[in-house]
């Protein structure tokens, strides 16, 4: 599964590679104008679908989709004063990926393969009546999982809302981490209310101790989401990763260290995704069993903010043997060292 989802990985690499040292609880927005749902005893039931193109090195289009079933547990419990606070557990099911070749006009595709082994362990998380996802907690096998983890935050994050309407720019967290978002909210037929959300590249905090370089690369992201009756009901997104137009000047980076690298250079993405409610029902007996049959299971809370991954360390890694390659006899000893150690900056010589 690690390439299958590995153009979220890079999203998230490029935009937040690490975690915070000290972890904070997701940030609130005001109450919301609108009541909260009557979600007791019953089951919402997504699809999820994504799309992604990745143009560098090596062209290939990725697509995965997944039934998504989100059950109500109860409310916010003791943590949080929000009274329309909610808690629910997340399924993954049915999850399949398909990788797509690209060489030059022509395209290789191969097989769908499930990932359902891979997504077998509920999440846990609680959402405010503004639309926040406040809190997420996973179980021990999924932490042992870079690429679970950060395509099951990418899920929450599509989860996450704003339904404050004198709120349009509103600070919150989620898997490219923590960034104004700005909200537009237009009221629809039938109580419907449509939810547009915007974020891009300056949009982003960066933490001191982030590893890369984000004003190397643009990033672009759009949603538009409908709520009804306080439910979400669909989220369509775009994100799009590209190189910036003026040429970088790397003339103060480090290559021992690797500096800021560019992975513009190598690597743009553009990525579609939706996430549509089939079905809002009452739950049924396999609901209720597969709910007991976690009672007992252990979760601990983690950050929505996806997680640095090895990938780009790769890229990293063969920027710095580039520049090795000022001499033809280094050529040889470099790609040597670099095939027996690729995580190993210091074997580059």
């Amino acid at each position: 599964m690690k390439f299958y989802v590995i153009y979220l990985c890079l999203v998230v690499a490029l935009v937040r590679p690490t975690l915070c040292k000290d972890e904070k609880d997701y940030v609130s927005k005001d109450s919301s104008a609108l009541p909260k749902a009557d979600l007791h005893g019953t089951t919402l039931h997504y699809h999820y679908e994504s799309e992604a193109k990745l143009f560098g090195p090596a062209e290939e289009t990725f697509h995965i989709s997944a039934d998504v079933d989100v059950e109500y547990i109860g409310d916010g419990f003791v943590n949080y004063l929000d009274n329309n606070a909610s808690s629910f557990l997340m399924f993954m099911r049915n999850v399949f990926v398909q990788v797509i070749k690209g060489n030059g006009t022509t395209s290789e595709s191969e097989a769908p393969l499930s990932a359902d082994d891979l997504y077998d362990q509920p999440t846990w998380f609680v959402q405010l009546g503004n639309g926040t996802i406040a809190e997420a907690r996973f179980t021990k096998k999924d932490l042992g999982n870079t690429d679970v983890m950060n395509f099951k935050r990418s899920i929450l994050s599509a989860l996450q809302t704003n339904l404050v309407r004198d709120k349009e720019n509103v600070i919150e967290t989620d898997v490219m981490g923590t960034h104004n978002s700005r909200y537009s909210l237009t009221e629809l037929q039938f109580g419907e209310i449509e939810v547009k959300k915007h974020v891009s590249s300056k949009d982003i905090y960066v933490d001191n101790n982030t590893d890369l370089d984000t004003d190397e690369v643009d990033i672009e992201t759009d949603e538009v989401q409908r709520v009804s009756g306080g439910i979400l009901t669909s989220v369509s997104g775009h994100v799009q990763v590209f190189q910036k137009p003026v040429e970088q000047d790397d003339t103060t980076a480090n290559p021992e260290e690797g500096g800021n690298i560019d992975l513009g250079v190598y690597l743009t993405s553009n990525v579609t995704f939706t996430l549509t409610l089939r079905k809002h029902v009452k739950r049924s007996v396999e609901g209720v069993q597969r709910i007991e049959a976690v009672a007992n299971a252990q979760f601990q809370k983690r950050s929505l903010v996806g997680q640095y991954d090895q990938v780009s360390g790769v890229y990293q890694r063969w920027t710095i043997l580039r520049k090795k390659f000022d001499k033809e006899d280094k050529l040889s000893q470099a790609v040597t060292n670099f095939m027996k150690d690729p995580t190993d900056p210091s074997k580059c010589m």
